[in-house]
């Protein structure tokens, strides 16, 4: 392998290692506001009371609602009744405190510790409605009348002044991760909307589901924005959002999203939580069809065919990549793993996979092994023309032309064949990390294909390395170090191990230690 191949690879890694770094940011974030909640809070330590909203709690702090439902219950005595709607696939759990969801527990999926995954749990979630002239938030009430059957749940709340609230939750018939909220009241001229949570862990490593994570939503103008990467410095950023068609929390493997029949005008915002992936709020106004107005909830899997059922445009949460990549991704290679690779396992297609791409890209291989050969049959006429030419210059560099010239040898060419390959890189990166073939499985001494192996925890942060030591990663920097010797020099006649390779040897072992596990088997068995 000479000079021109080894920069080809290294440009082909560096460019996915700045890939990996910045996958979470391939979407436009113009307009990002980042404001640190310090900042708002009074002297006693809670959070400021916006002016508009002066006349009632101000709810967008989820752990002061959360303290808040608690004395709702607990001080002023008011009882607390669960209802249940489920079906085969998911189970919602309500309480009459706020007519709010307080249990989202998914059937069909298990999360890192057996357990079946939950999107809302411990009172994780408030979903309050503030009627501005009734003067009166969902949150502190307490809805005693219900009515409800197998795929419905109604609750009624009247006051004494005869004004009533009427909150409806229906199962969707066709989407089995769709429910919808109706909202009938006495007062329909306008209508402030809370929705307010904690992103719960659901996969092993908290600090992978961090980097995977993102606040997106959808405007009616055909753009869609995306929020991420909030870390403890930045505490909490967020968008204001006009005409918005959809909202969506975005975990790896699973999504919230929040859709209606009405255009919502507001702001979101993700904040940084150390113990959560991350809290989230969307506080908009619903300004038409309040009198029939109907909000429409997404909690489910990243899955194309349950996602777009939500929404024609949702599956932008799902990032198949580039245009060209992410057809190839959505066309050919998820289809061949729900229907051939659930049959055989993540291993076993992973192997299949290697192999395709290998063989769609034997024309570029077989070129690439011809220039190598060329390259070694230069290098040995080089010298010979070296020591003819010693002490003329001029008449050698003329030689060196003609014998690039009659052996067809461009000197950049390999570079450009390397680089041809880097679309088939980018779409297998894009792809394997919300395949939900690789979630939860096990091979050999890896628990979960679908992040990586830390045998060993460093305790603290190495630049470009990380704070653990994945096998996976060792592995896919010895079999790329192998491939490197095993193709030798074009210079057959030099057998040491050059310098460079160790240089490459690290560099892939550093920006490799936080790939999947999945991506490095494949990139392994791709090298071999």
């Amino acid at each position: 392998m000479n000079k021109n191949n080894l920069i080809g690879i290294a440009l082909l890694l560096l460019l996915l290692n700045i890939f990996f770094i910045r996958n979470n940011k391939n979407n436009d974030k113009k307009e990002v506001k980042t404001e640190n909640v310090e900042n708002n809070k009074n002297n006693d330590g809670n959070v400021e009371k916006d002016e508009k909203n002066n006349s009632n709690i101000s709810y967008n702090n989820i752990e002061k609602i959360r303290e808040d439902r608690k004395n709702i219950v607990n001080l002023e005595h008011k009882e607390e009744n669960i209802l249940v709607l489920e079906n085969d696939y998911i189970k919602y759990t309500f309480s009459n405190i706020g007519a709010s969801l307080i249990d989202v527990e998914l059937k069909k999926y298990k999360n890192h510790k057996g357990e079946n995954v939950k999107l809302v749990a411990d009172n994780s979630l408030i979903m309050s409605l503030n009627f501005k002239k009734l003067n009166i938030n969902t949150t502190e009430l307490s809805f005693n009348e219900t009515v409800s059957n197998d795929i419905y749940l109604t609750f009624k709340f009247v006051d004494v002044d005869g004004n009533n609230i009427e909150i409806t939750y229906e199962l969707d018939k066709e989407n089995p991760y769709i429910i919808k909220q109706k909202i009938n009241s006495t007062d329909n001229s306008f209508l402030e909307y809370t929705f307010n949570g904690l992103l719960i862990q659901n996969e092993k490593y908290l600090e992978d589901c961090k980097n995977k994570s993102s606040l997106n939503y959808y405007l009616e103008d055909g753009n869609f924005k995306t929020i991420n990467n909030v870390d403890s410095k930045v505490d909490k950023v967020k968008q204001d959002i006009k005409h918005c068609e959809w909202i969506s929390y975005k975990q790896k493997f699973f999504t919230i999203g929040i859709t209606s029949n009405s255009k919502m005008n507001g702001e979101s915002y993700i904040k940084y939580n150390k113990d959560y992936i991350n809290e989230y709020n969307s506080t908009v106004n619903f300004t038409d069809n309040i009198s029939d107005l109907e909000i429409k909830y997404y909690f489910g899997p990243n899955k194309l065919e349950y996602m777009q059922g939500f929404h024609k445009t949702f599956d932008k949460n799902i990032y198949l990549g580039m245009i060209g990549v992410g057809a190839f991704n959505k066309y050919i290679i998820l289809p061949m793993s729900r229907s051939f690779g659930i049959k055989i396992g993540g291993i076993l297609f992973l192997i299949i996979l290697a192999l395709l791409i290998k063989l769609l890209l034997l024309p570029i291989n077989y070129r690439l092994y011809e220039i190598t050969k060329k390259m070694q049959l230069l290098s040995k006429l080089l010298n010979v023309l070296g020591n003819k030419y010693k002490n003329n210059q001029q008449q050698l560099a003329m030689e060196q032309i003609n014998a690039y010239r009659e052996l067809g040898i461009n000197p950049l060419s390999m570079i450009l064949f390397n680089f041809i390959q880097f679309p088939f890189v980018i779409a297998i990166y894009n792809y394997i990390p919300l395949d939900f073939l690789y979630r939860n499985t096990s091979f050999l001494w890896c628990s979960d294909l679908a992040s990586y192996d830390s045998i060993f925890n460093i305790g603290y942060y190495i630049p470009l390395y990380g704070d653990h030591i994945s096998l996976s990663a060792i592995l896919m920097a010895v079999t790329m170090f192998i491939y490197m010797i095993t193709n030798g020099s074009t210079n057959e006649n030099d057998k040491s191990i050059s310098p460079i390779y160790i240089f490459f040897v690290i560099f892939i072992l550093c920006i490799s230690n936080r790939f999947l596990n999945s991506l490095a088997y494949n990139i392994c068995e791709e090298s071999c």
